[in-house]
C-alpha cells in the first residue's frame, strides 16, 4: 500500500517528494504498509520479498521490525509517516552482507510473524551499523510521469503461498 524511507532525525518533515527508492541508513528508516487479504489463514507460507538496488556498505546487518502504528500514510495529515511516532516493535528478521547483492531479489520467511490477518501490517528496516547504507526499490520505481507502472516485480511485497 505505501513505503517510504524516513529520516526519523527531522521532526518536521512531511515528506513532499516521492523518492523512488528505500533509503535505509545512519539517520533513515524504510517503513512498508501491507494489506493482508482475509482470506489468508494459518494455512499459508508468508513471505516479505525485497529487492536491493543498491548496497554500498553493509558491516552490520538490515534488521526487519514489526511497525506498530496502524493508519499511517504519506498525506499531509496527523498520520503522515513523516512526523508520528517511529518506535519499532518486535525484530521479526534480518538480512546479512552475505544475503545482499544488487538487483538480486531476496525472501524472508515471515510465516509465524503475521498472525493476524485482513489488515494492515506494517515493516520497518533500519541498520545496525551506523556506517551502513543499503538502498531498495520502491513501488515509485517504475510509475512514470505518465501513470505507467512497470517492474513491478522489485517493489516490496509479501507473497501467500
Amino acid at each position: 500500500m505505501n513505503d517510504r524511507s524516513v529520516d526519523t532525525t527531522d521532526k518536521k518533515s512531511q515528506l513532499p517528494t516521492q523518492p523512488n527508492n528505500l533509503e535505509v541508513s545512519k539517520n533513515k528508516i524504510a517503513f512498508l504498509l501491507i494489506d493482508i487479504p482475509s482470506s489468508i489463514n494459518g494455512n499459508h507460507k508468508i513471505k516479505l520479498h525485497l529487492v536491493p538496488e543498491t548496497v554500498v556498505s553493509l558491516n552490520g546487518e538490515i534488521e526487519i521490525y514489526r511497525y506498530d502504528y496502524k493508519g499511517w500514510g504519506e498525506k499531509r495529515d496527523k498520520n503522515n509517516i513523516g512526523i508520528i511516532n517511529h518506535s519499532l516493535g518486535t525484530k521479526l528478521a534480518t538480512l546479512t552482507s552475505t544475503s545482499l547483492a544488487n538487483g538480486v531479489p531476496v525472501s524472508v520467511d515471515l510465516t509465524d510473524k503475521i498472525i493476524s490477518y485482513g489488515e494492515e501490517f506494517s515493516i520497518a528496516l533500519k541498520v545496525s551499523d551506523p556506517s551502513d547504507e543499503v538502498y531498495f526499490y520502491s513501488k515509485e520505481k517504475g510509475i512514470t510521469g505518465r501513470g505507467i507502472v512497470s517492474n513491478t516485480i522489485v517493489w516490496p511485497h509479501l507473497s501467500f503461498q
